[in-house]
């Protein structure tokens, strides 16, 4: 259990200056030719990465992994950003857990969780569709059932923020001769998750 001092001080205020930090480290790095080869990033990917940053290509959500101990502020462990790997346990199923715990008089009433993973997603999703409307293409490998869960999650949150979805399995992708992707009806993937 944290207090909501812990939470703010602790946990929220640092997770912040960690985004910036992030942020920073990557203008830097798309800018430094040296940093990218550092980064393993292949060479042929620069320009793309490049161009991205600098059009501010938009991001949908970043999971940081922390540790704290109520001493300090939380120290970054891991960084994903848009990744879906916990995303659909971190934003649902601890909700459900919490219910189910409040039901069985495991917890004392009134507790709560800081937890809004949803509801965020559901306006970025809302945000992204007033920017851009059409339809999201949505991938991974079909055949993986935690990808698949997290990315039918996030094709359900999409749909709540205003977009039209479609999942498309990534090995169904096709090219066209111009460099566009192409879904399986041959009509172009103009935003992919």
């Amino acid at each position: 259990a944290f207090s909501l001092a812990e939470i703010e001080a602790g946990i929220e205020e640092p997770a912040q200056a960690l985004e910036e930090l992030c942020l920073a480290a990557v203008d830097r790095i798309v800018h430094d030719e040296a940093l990218l080869a550092r980064m393993r990033v292949p060479e042929a990917m620069w320009g793309y990465i490049r161009a991205s940053w600098q059009r501010r290509e938009p991001s949908l959500y970043g999971r940081f992994d922390l540790s704290y101990d109520g001493n300090g502020p939380a120290k970054l462990l891991e960084y994903n950003a848009d990744t879906p790997t916990a995303l659909y346990e971190a934003a649902a199923f601890q909700w459900y857990w919490l219910e189910d715990m409040l039901a069985a008089g495991a917890l004392p009433a009134g507790a709560d969780q800081f937890n809004s993973i949803h509801e965020k997603l559901v306006a970025r999703f809302a945000e992204l569709s007033a920017q851009r409307r059409g339809t999201l293409h949505l991938t991974a490998a079909a055949d993986s059932a935690e990808d698949r869960g997290t990315v039918d999650y996030l094709a359900e949150c999409a749909r709540q923020g205003g977009f039209e979805t479609c999942f498309i399995d990534i090995r169904d992708i096709g090219l066209a001769i111009d460099g566009r992707f192409l879904d399986l009806a041959n009509g172009p993937i103009e935003r992919l998750f």
